[in-house]
């Protein structure tokens, strides 16, 4: 179905235009009726907007680290102000009177994270204290030179050692985006996943991002340990190359799975986002991989292929090992990874969604009941002789 289904609703002021100038042609002028069709034409283009919105929206996860953190000591300012309030000066007798209502303003403490890529983020208190400690340095007394009443508030700023490794903050934020992928299975062949799929599979969902900032790197079946020396390499990982590279590396990892479960992961998250590097990895039960399929959409295929046959060689018969693949793929990724453009899919149409149709054509034929019922019963007659 194709978006005429929606241009076929301007039928119903097409038909109430007719039956409004058979039977009440003497309240209804000629120049009315377009009012409907205009209603209805609009209509139409903001529920087929709205319906492809809602069919290409989608979210991708993007990676930062911390590079200082910033706390704003509470402050107070003096707000000058003139009111007004109106008071009854006799029988039928009110004027305005003016009076000064001058009063203090606090400002409550600020706690922020300054990103790599120049963001500034509000953290909490907590977050901020534990940023502190993982940096080590002497915070740096900055004075505001504010305007104040009372409490003359200032800042401090403790700047990340770059290159610090163990003392690195990573942070990941969520960010929609068009894709026209995900809902366009003629051309890329993505069947649908059912949540018996989901479960049969044990599929993954995407890891929410928690109050902190933080979100997993590294997936794993329940009965797969992740150290989490390996999930903070992996979270490094993100956090150095996530802006430079435009990238967002995955890594699921499945004990003793059929290839299928890969494929339809895959299916699940409709070939993954326009930014995102995923190495879907079986081991055995000594750990050792069995298989790995990587995912992307970037432009460079020999990272993908070589990056696979590089584990699949080097853990074939020895228990896979995180941090030496992070630091393999810190090198190879920094090298060869190149986002796809993701405007090279607009040439994908989108056609509005089911439900789409059904609130247009229902929504088109309330504007014109309504409209034709103000039409009949307005001032406006048609002047024609009897």
């Amino acid at each position: 179905m194709n978006d005429l289904g929606l241009w076929f609703a301007l039928i119903i002021p097409i038909i109430c235009a007719i039956a409004a100038l058979i039977f009440f042609r003497k309240k209804v002028t000629l120049w009315e009726p377009f009012i409907p069709m205009f209603g209805a034409a609009l209509l139409i283009l903001v529920f087929k907007w709205i319906g492809i919105s809602s069919a290409t929206s989608d979210n991708e996860y993007l990676s930062y680290h911390v590079v200082k953190v910033q706390y704003y000591e509470d402050w107070d300012y003096w707000q000058h102000q003139m009111c007004s309030m109106t008071v009854n000066c006799g029988k039928n007798c009110t004027r305005t009177v003016y009076y000064d209502c001058s009063h203090r303003v606090y400002c409550s403490a600020e706690w922020y994270a300054v990103l790599n890529n120049g963001q500034k983020v509000a953290i909490s208190k907590t977050h901020y204290s534990t940023i502190i400690q993982k940096f080590k340095n002497n915070a740096s007394f900055v004075d505001m030179n504010r305007d104040y009443y009372t409490k003359d508030g200032d800042m401090y700023e403790t700047v990340w050692t770059d290159g610090d490794y163990n003392s690195f903050e990573f942070m990941a934020f969520e960010e929609t985006y068009e894709n026209r992928v995900q809902c366009s299975d003629d051309v890329f062949n993505y069947p649908d996943v059912s949540e018996e799929d989901v479960k049969e599979y044990k599929l993954f969902d995407y890891p929410e991002i928690d109050k902190f900032y933080k979100q997993p790197s590294v997936l794993a079946d329940s009965t797969i340990v992740i150290p989490p020396c390996a999930q903070y390499k992996f979270d490094w990982l993100n956090g150095k190359l996530g802006m430079v590279k435009q990238v967002k590396i995955w890594v699921i990892l499945m004990k003793n799975a059929e290839r299928q479960r890969a494929s339809m992961q895959e299916w699940y998250w409709k070939g993954g986002n326009k930014n995102e590097l995923i190495y879907i990895i079986s081991l055995d039960n000594k750990s050792c991989v069995e298989w790995c399929k990587v995912l992307s959409w970037t432009e460079r295929e020999d990272l993908k292929v070589e990056t696979r046959t590089w584990i699949e060689q080097n853990y074939k018969s020895k228990p896979l090992e995180l941090l030496t693949f992070g630091d393999y793929l810190y090198k190879e990724v920094q090298k060869k990874f190149e986002r796809k453009k993701w405007e090279d899919f607009n040439y994908i149409t989108v056609d509005p969604p089911t439900w789409c149709y059904w609130v247009t054509w229902i929504f088109v034929l309330l504007s014109c009941i309504g409209l034709y019922y103000w039409i009949i019963t307005n001032e406006f007659d048609n002047n024609i002789e009897k």
